[in-house]
């Protein structure tokens, strides 16, 4: 009966629509800002992300400001698409 029960949730989750956190890496090949609460990553891989206030920036296990992206900074994001753009949920500076 636990068993039913389990599958019946994650069924309903996926009938749901729930979306999931896709990730990817790469080196920042361009940077776009509009405004400080709407920012356009592009990456080496043809990877586009947005960067908005709810996305958490990090460097070193710090978080990290929007100065410290710049053309040729590799990244690793974690990202959700919303309205046809990737927000990004997290993105974090690599070594």
């Amino acid at each position: 009966m636990k068993h039913l029960a389990v599958c019946l949730v994650g069924i309903a989750l996926l009938a749901g629509g729930v979306a999931f956190a896709n990730d990817v890496e790469g080196t920042i090949q361009t940077i776009q800002s509009a405004d400080p609460s709407h920012t356009v990553v592009v990456l080496d891989s043809g990877a586009t992300l947005v960067i908005d206030d709810s996305t958490a920036v990090t460097k070193d296990g710090q978080q990290a400001r929007l100065e410290d992206l710049q053309p040729g900074t590799k990244v690793k994001a974690s990202y959700d698409e919303q309205d046809g753009q990737n927000v990004a949920a997290t993105l974090d500076v690599q070594k």
